[in-house]
């Protein structure tokens, strides 16, 4: 049977005025039964004018002021028809049944938080909170699932775009959320489906940006300097450390307990996910003298090496230490940086940067650098160098000349 059971619209109720809002009335769902031949309404917790709702339920523009309103307005009416089907819904009881079920799960910040806690990466929980910090900013947070379509995206991008974000920073709040509405229509109790998925070609765009990172000169200004203060020598220690650990992440680093070293090598295990599935991989580093000593110098005394973090803590307080910590770091760096004239962007993760750049560019081979930087995709190596030089360069487009 290819007919719908109900016949759903929206109507206004003026009968009763609401307070505070002369002229205004509520909009009810609107469901009539063909085969009971008699309606239900069901109110949606929106209000206007009568003006108002005749504008939005026109064939015409609908005015700018009541855009927003709008798309509140048809994503009910949207998810109502999602279930007007006789295999899944036949009586105005079970529509409501269903309606009400329904409606409980499609709220967007219920599957951000369900995604989001399912994550065990610190950095993958904080880009999910970004996104929907962005979309907050951007909407409010009482978004439904459904209300995320095509147009949701492009003025979510020109909203952004005017803002001054770059392309990659505008991408890295719709990843997220990509994977959101794509977790949400995998949910039996969403009304969303396959076909309503919002997402098109270029919607998510990369700009390759050229890494800024150390010169080789920079980089041996920065390994001959002698620190002048306690807050620097520590800055300097632990950027040389992830250096030479194969630039280890500062999270990876404190949370490396006394039972990952031994016969002269640490052992980090990094979490990585693989086509939805979470892979640790087991990454192995030889002690140095260079290591050795720093080691030595800031070994604590519980199950952590370091004595950053403790086993009390639970994992809401060790990222805030890591947090922390990273900040007081970047900052002693940022002043080495300026006292011997050398990049001042530097930060830690610039350790992990120099790492592979300097292999790079003695001509190492790309898969070896990027395997022994942790990476499950050797084309992520890309993201973490600088490229050539500007001199090395120059010097191809002179040998170019040579025809």
């Amino acid at each position: 049977m290819n007919e719908k059971p109900f016949a759903i619209s929206l109507k206004l109720d003026l009968r009763q005025e609401i307070e505070g809002y002369k002229n205004c009335g509520s909009v009810y769902l609107r469901v009539f039964s063909k085969i009971q031949k008699k309606p239900t309404f069901i109110y949606i917790n929106e209000y206007c004018s009568k003006k108002d709702f005749d504008n939005i339920m026109s064939v015409n523009t609908t005015k700018s002021h009541l855009i927003d309103l709008d798309l509140r307005m048809q994503s009910v009416r949207k998810q109502a028809e999602s279930f007007n089907d006789f295999n899944k819904v036949k009586t105005l009881n079970k529509f409501k049944e269903v309606w009400k079920n329904k409606n409980n799960n499609t709220a967007l910040k219920f599957y951000y938080k369900e995604l989001q806690d399912s994550k065990d990466r610190d950095n993958t929980k904080t880009s999910y909170e970004s996104s929907f910090k962005a979309i907050v900013r951007f909407k409010g947070d009482n978004l439904n699932v459904l209300d995320i379509d095509t147009k949701f995206i492009d003025e979510f991008k020109r909203f952004y775009t005017k803002k001054g974000k770059r392309i990659n920073t505008i991408s890295g709040y719709l990843r997220p959320l990509k994977a959101v509405i794509k977790y949400a229509i995998d949910n039996p109790n969403c009304p969303m489906t396959k076909d309503d998925f919002p997402f098109k070609k270029g919607h998510i765009q990369v700009e390759l940006v050229k890494r800024k990172v150390f010169t080789r000169e920079e980089l041996i200004k920065l390994q001959k300097y002698k620190p002048n203060s306690e807050t620097k020598q520590r800055a300097y220690d632990w950027f040389w450390l992830s250096f030479y650990l194969g630039g280890v992440n500062l999270n990876d680093l404190l949370r490396l307990k006394k039972s990952d070293i031994e016969n002269n090598s640490i052992y980090f295990y990094r979490k990585k996910t693989v086509d939805n599935a979470v892979t640790v991989v087991k990454l192995k580093k030889k002690i140095y003298p260079e290591i050795e000593e720093t080691l030595r110098k800031y070994q604590g005394r519980g199950v952590y090496y370091f004595n950053r973090l403790n086993i009390k803590m639970n994992d809401k307080q060790m990222v805030s230490e890591i947090k922390n910590f990273s900040k007081l770091i970047n900052k002693a760096l940022k002043k080495i940086a300026k006292e011997i004239d050398i990049n001042e962007g530097i930060s830690f993760g610039w350790a992990r940067h120099a790492y592979s750049t300097n292999l790079l560019r003695k001509g190492q081979d790309k898969l070896k650098v990027s395997q022994s930087m942790g990476h499950t995709n050797p084309k992520t190596i890309e993201n973490y160098w600088g490229g050539f030089e500007d001199e090395e360069m120059e010097k191809l487009q002179e040998l170019s000349r040579n025809i």
